[in-house]
C-alpha cells in the first residue's frame, strides 16, 4: 500500500488484515478514517457517509476505507472492541496506532445514530469530519526522526552539498553539474552563516 499518497479502498473480510496493517504501521503519516456499512451489507452505497465524497474532500490528507461488517467483525477481533467501528459508525484512526496503548479521544468513533442525528444531517456531520481531519493533518508534530537538524544541513551546505536550499537543485540538477558546483541564487561554499 503507498504511503505518499491517499486513496479510497473497500474491503472485504479477506482484507482486514491490510487494514491492520495499515492502521498499525509505524511509518503511516496520514489519518485513516473508516466508514462501515451496516450489519449484513456489502453495498458502500449504503454508507451514511458517502465514501467517494469523503475522498474527493480530503484527498492528500487522509485515507479512506469502506468496510462490510464480516470486514468491521475482523477488524474488532484484531484491534478489540475499543479500538472498532461496525454498524453504520465511522472512525477516525491517527497515526501511530498502537492497539495496546488506548486512549479515549485519539481515535474518534461516530455512531450511526450520531450521525442520522447530526444537526444538519450527515451531509453536515460529513463536513464536520473532513474539517477535523484537516486539522489533524495540518497541525500534527514533526516527528523528529523525520526531519534534517540545522546541523546536519549546515555540515553539508558548508561542505558544498548545498542541496536543501538551492534552487538549482530543486529544478533538477544537483548543484555539482553547475559551473563551480553551485546553483543560481545559491551562495558559494563556505559563505554560510549561522
Amino acid at each position: 500500500m503507498p504511503q505518499y499518497g491517499c486513496f479510497l479502498i473497500f474491503l472485504q473480510i479477506y482484507l482486514a488484515t491490510v487494514l491492520v496493517n495499515l492502521l498499525t504501521s509505524p511509518s503511516r503519516n496520514h489519518p485513516v478514517c473508516v466508514v462501515s456499512l451496516p450489519e449484513g451489507s456489502e453495498d458502500p452505497s449504503d454508507a451514511l457517509l458517502p465514501a467517494e465524497d469523503l475522498q474527493h474532500k480530503v484527498a492528500g490528507a487522509a485515507h479512506v476505507v469502506v468496510l462490510t461488517s464480516c470486514a468491521a467483525n475482523a477488524l474488532t477481533s484484531f484491534l478489540g472492541e475499543r479500538l472498532s467501528v461496525f454498524r453504520g459508525a465511522v472512525r477516525t484512526y491517527e497515526a501511530g496506532l498502537d492497539p495496546s496503548d488506548w486512549s479515549p479521544g485519539r481515535h474518534r468513533l461516530a455512531l450511526a445514530r450520531s450521525i442520522e442525528n447530526w444537526e444538519g444531517g450527515s451531509a453536515s456531520f460529513g463536513n464536520f469530519l473532513v474539517d477535523n481531519i484537516l486539522k489533524l493533518t495540518a497541525y500534527r508534530p514533526v516527528r523528529r526522526d523525520r526531519a534534517t537538524s540545522y546541523l546536519d544541513v549546515k555540515q553539508q551546505f558548508q561542505a558544498g552539498q548545498s542541496r536543501f536550499s538551492c534552487v538549482g537543485f530543486l529544478a533538477g540538477s544537483p548543484p555539482s553539474s553547475r559551473p563551480g558546483g553551485v546553483s543560481p541564487g545559491c551562495p558559494p561554499s563556505g559563505s554560510f552563516r549561522s
